[in-house]
């Protein structure tokens, strides 16, 4: 057992180690960001009467089915309190091959008359409508076409967008639309409790 305290108002708390290699949630406590997730007396803890007089953030991950740190990225922004719209894990989460199992062999014309079947508009409002209900977007690379077109859309819509770049990626100019750009989770999650 570690005593830590919340770092906004001092409030001591004794942390104890999960198996699963994370921090239990303290008794009392309802949230908790974690700044360095490698080693528990480097973490940063908000206790809950600190919370919930913080804004903590409603947040939309753009980024790809492909891209392996999703999971994690969205895990760690939830047990630092934020919300968190996960498109990998809805009802209606949505993959061409729903529609088609030979889809990447599309010709223009079955694109244009498949993007309006119903399983593709059943996907479209639920990526949509949590695009409209976040104020933040984390574009997380690598991506492709449909993370960024997101992110511009919520950029243009004056939500708050910082990019992700967690392994090295080609540079882009146009990146400078953005709020800011960050290689290391924990510099995001600071960035995210101003």
């Amino acid at each position: 057992m570690i005593v830590s305290k919340c770092d906004k108002c001092g409030k001591i708390a004794n942390l104890k180690w999960h198996d699963s290699g994370s921090p239990l949630l303290p008794e009392g406590w309802e949230y908790m960001n974690s700044i360095n997730y490698s080693n528990i007396r480097d973490y940063k803890y908000i206790c809950n009467t600190c919370c919930k007089n913080s804004k903590m953030k409603k947040i939309y991950v753009a980024s790809s089915w492909r891209n392996e740190y999703h999971g994690n990225i969205v895990y760690r922004l939830r047990i630092s309190g934020h919300e968190v719209y996960d498109f990998k894990n809805t009802e209606s989460a949505f993959h061409f091959s729903k529609i088609d199992p030979n889809w990447k062999k599309w010709k223009p014309e079955e694109f244009i008359r498949n993007i309006n079947n119903p399983i593709c508009e059943k996907g479209f409002q639920s990526d949509f409508n949590a695009m409209k209900w976040a104020d933040v977007c984390i574009l997380l690379l690598p991506s492709g076409r449909s993370a960024h077109t997101e992110a511009g859309w919520m950029k243009g819509n004056r939500k708050k967008v910082y990019v992700l770049m967690i392994d090295k990626e080609e540079p882009e100019l146009m990146y400078k639309i953005y709020d800011n750009i960050f290689c290391k989770l924990n510099d995001l999650l600071e960035e995210l409790l101003k």
